[in-house]
């Protein structure tokens, strides 16, 4: 009897471990198969092919404009024309569909540069992505989704080619395992929004949104909303809304702002008094009342009515701003 109440013990503690145990999984981060991906290492197993010396350099800046992470990372700049190859080739890679992505930021000049994010040599047709920069310190992430690697390798890297003088800066490469060749992509993330509305005004939530795929793809899908409490629109704050995607676990986020109205009544680009004398003129009209489709532009706090509430609320506004 004793073995037995050990045993039944023992089967009770198990399940309690079990039942007790998280249930958010942490799972551990894909493997980057990029070496020296953030250039910390300078150029180290990089190589560069360039039409003159000193095109491509280490940024040590320490700037956040010009470092995305750590502390390195790759500028390049020449005062004429020139030509700019940077390439690795990654060796021992499993069968499998990858994503390549990196981040840059740079010259918003157009047309003074073509550069391209490439992938080669692993057992299809090159694949690019063209990399358009939008100024210093904007760092935008590219991305080549779906790579089929059928040979082991796979060449990576960018390539510039400039008509004139034309810098900008690259960090933070990575090539990383997406899934099986002919498995279909799952869902990764939902990329949450964000949507402005009036105070007493319910919200207008898409229909859609923007589901992420394991292999870096991007997708409209439907989405149903949770239900919204009115009281949640009715005051002037932020507030998250949550929705459904079929298919996935994963959940649609939408954060509410809740604004008044704006105060500018006499759309001059100014808080004045002209905007007081307009909601004065309009003073103690009603929805009810005949005019109130023009007299609706100085119920600030959308209540139906315009009266010292909305006043108050320009006046004030009108001190803050001067």
């Amino acid at each position: 009897m004793k073995k037995l109440f050990k045993f039944l013990s023992f089967i009770l503690t198990m399940f309690l471990m079990v039942v007790n145990s998280p249930t958010n999984v942490v799972w551990a981060d894909p493997v980057n198969l990029v070496q020296n991906p953030g250039f910390e290492s300078g150029l180290d197993s990089w190589t560069v092919d360039q039409s003159q010396s000193n095109i491509a350099s280490i940024n040590s800046s320490g700037k956040a404009e010009e470092i995305k992470s750590g502390n390195n990372s790759l500028a390049i700049y020449y005062g004429s024309s020139y030509t700019l190859k940077v390439t690795q080739t990654i060796t021992n890679i499993p069968p499998g569909k990858y994503s390549l992505t990196v981040y840059a930021e740079g010259d918003p000049s157009e047309n003074k540069a073509n550069i391209q994010l490439f992938a080669n040599n692993y057992g299809g047709p090159q694949l690019t992505a063209s990399i358009t920069n939008t100024g210093w310190g904007k760092w935008v992430q590219y991305s080549i989704n779906n790579i089929e690697v059928t040979t082991g390798t796979c060449t990576i890297g960018i390539q510039v080619d400039s008509n004139a003088p034309y810098w900008g800066t690259f960090d933070d490469f990575a090539f990383i395992r997406v899934g099986e060749i002919g498995a279909s992509p799952t869902i990764n993330s939902i990329k949450p929004i964000t949507v402005n509305t009036v105070i007493n005004n319910p919200p207008q939530l898409p229909s859609v949104v923007t589901a992420v795929y394991n292999d870096g793809s991007t997708k409209q899908v439907d989405v149903t909303w949770d239900a919204i409490d009115p009281l949640d629109y009715q005051q002037i704050h932020s507030f998250n809304v949550y929705g459904t995607v079929s298919g996935t676990v994963y959940r649609a986020q939408a954060t509410v702002i809740v604004n008044y109205k704006s105060m500018d009544l006499n759309n001059n680009g100014l808080f004045d008094v002209g905007d007081l004398a307009v909601a004065m003129y309009y003073y103690q009209t009603k929805s009810e009342d005949v005019n109130w489709s023009s007299a609706k532009v100085a119920d600030i706090n959308n209540d139906g009515i315009v009266d010292l509430i909305d006043m108050k609320l320009i006046a004030r506004q009108i001190l803050e701003k001067n």
